[in-house]
């Protein structure tokens, strides 16, 4: 036994190791794969929603997630289709939510029962072959209605569903990629604690046969809860595993080679300018931002439609008269001024703005159009981002989020003036914007967060150039 000592002692050391490596970067990664992941399939939702396609959920944000569930891809009765995928897809996107505000990326947190979870919900949709002879269910429907839209007359949606796609595909493989590494370590970390807490205890012979084996994964299943904990998952493959690294004939080689696979690779990775990856991160932070531009759309409509069902009850005779000869005389439309009540986080009180309404609309439709412009790779706008000097691109991002957190925050309240504003007999036909809000609120975040990472790299950088030092990017 005392070869297995000084084996769980190493295996100790390189998870030690590794696990610093996967907290610094993989996890992260992960993180970021999914924030992105979110984005993307919001973009191809949206679109859906607004198609008419989908319908939304009103029951939506009724739904008490405590953990990430992949929903049903059973079979649907044709009468019973737009619902159920409706409220599929609703709920899926409801998890990817959950996931990416409540998950702790930890390695703590992100255990071998957790990753089943996460790997099973993120293959729910075959991103890499949508198409209507797929055998999940989700996936072919996704590629019959992609097929109405692409064969339909808006060439835009069209694109970004096909870029969504293709940046989807890179996401997952990316975060496939990563949860390999950390499941690896996981299991390493698992069977330490089986050999330390459990088997150290069994007394069992050097060699044991095979027909034994079974009897041992009893016995150690007997001891478990008590050893390991009760929010630990039994898992016997990996009791199989310890047993035939441990104590049957070839073990020594399995050892060696989970050894071999916990040590740090050294890999040569292919030089990059500092400018590349900087411009990279901003050209990214711009994306998560322009891709709510759907629904930016969607919520401005309702809010324009909500503003009419108010004026057509406010509209008096004489203030119609009013401005009628306002505008014949100055040639221009009266101001339309709506006072509305906003939170402010940074003092945290109460505000109250005037909103010009036709100079809002008008700023509003000039992000629309600019944010539509960069969510499509081919468009002339998203090249000449790309061409554009880091310092430009993080003005325009910057400048842009600024805008969007007002917008945003205007969007908020006027739909809730009018809400208020408008009699309680003709409130129901005002169409709420909750949806369109969380996903412009959640490229806010997404955008600030790469925003920031942008700016703590630049501050590290210029740090350590003042103490003499030469930072590597990795």
């Amino acid at each position: 036994m005392s070869d297995i000592i000084a084996y769980c002692s190493q295996v100790e050391q390189l998870l030690e190791t590794k696990r610093a490596t996967l907290d610094a970067t993989s996890l992260k990664t992960l993180r970021d794969s999914f924030s992105a992941y979110q984005i993307y399939f919001e973009n191809i939702f949206n679109i859906l929603l607004r198609k008419g396609l989908i319908q939304e959920d009103p029951y939506k944000y009724d739904e008490k997630i405590t953990e990430v569930n992949t929903p049903s891809d059973d079979a649907l009765l044709e009468s019973e289709e737009s619902e159920k995928i409706s409220q599929r897809l609703s709920s899926y996107h409801s998890n990817i939510e959950f996931m990416n505000n409540y998950y702790e990326f930890s390695l703590g947190f992100i255990t071998l029962s957790r990753i089943k979870r996460i790997v099973k919900f993120a293959k729910y949709i075959n991103w890499s072959q949508v198409t209507e002879t797929s055998t999940s269910l989700m996936t072919r429907t996704l590629a019959k209605y992609f097929g109405k839209i692409r064969h339909g007359s808006d060439p835009l949606s069209a694109s970004i569903i096909n870029d969504s796609i293709v940046q989807i595909e890179k996401t997952l493989k990316q975060a496939f990629s990563t949860l390999g590494e950390i499941t690896a370590f996981q299991k390493e970390q698992y069977k330490l604690e089986l050999r330390q807490r459990i088997f150290s205890r069994l007394n069992l012979q050097q060699y044991v046969p095979e027909e034994k084996v079974e009897d041992i994964i009893k016995k150690v299943k007997s001891l478990f809860g008590e050893a390991m904990g009760k929010n630990v998952s039994f898992f016997p493959d990996m009791v199989k595993e310890v047993i035939r690294e441990d104590l049957m004939p070839g073990g020594e080689e399995l050892r060696h080679h989970a050894l071999e696979s916990l040590k740090i690779q050294e890999v040569r990775k292919k030089e990059e300018k500092k400018e590349d990856i900087y411009k990279s991160i901003l050209i990214q932070a711009v994306r998560f931002l322009a891709s709510c531009n759907l629904q930016l759309e969607d919520a401005l409509n309702k809010v324009l439609e909500a503003q009419q069902l108010f004026e057509s009850q406010e509209m008096t005779f004489g203030r119609r008269l009013r401005k009628w000869l306002v505008k014949l005389i100055s040639r221009q439309e009266e101001k339309t001024l709506y006072e509305i009540e906003y939170f402010d986080v940074g003092t945290s009180a109460n505000h109250n703005e005037k909103v010009d309404i036709l100079e809002f609309i008008d700023e509003t439709k000039r992000a629309i159009q600019l944010f539509s412009g960069l969510s499509s790779k081919g468009s002339q706008v998203f090249h000449k981002l790309e061409v554009s000097p880091e310092d430009k691109i993080f003005q325009l991002l910057n400048g842009n989020l600024i805008q969007l957190q007002i917008i945003y925050r205007r969007l908020n309240g006027l739909i809730v003036f009018f809400k208020t504003e408008i009699p309680k007999d003709k409130r129901g036909k005002v169409r709420g914007i909750k949806l369109e809000l969380n996903s412009i609120k959640n490229s806010i975040v997404k955008a600030n967060q790469k925003k920031h990472e942008y700016v703590s790299i630049k501050e590290e950088e210029e740090q350590m150039k003042r103490l003499g030092l030469k930072k590597e990017i990795s």
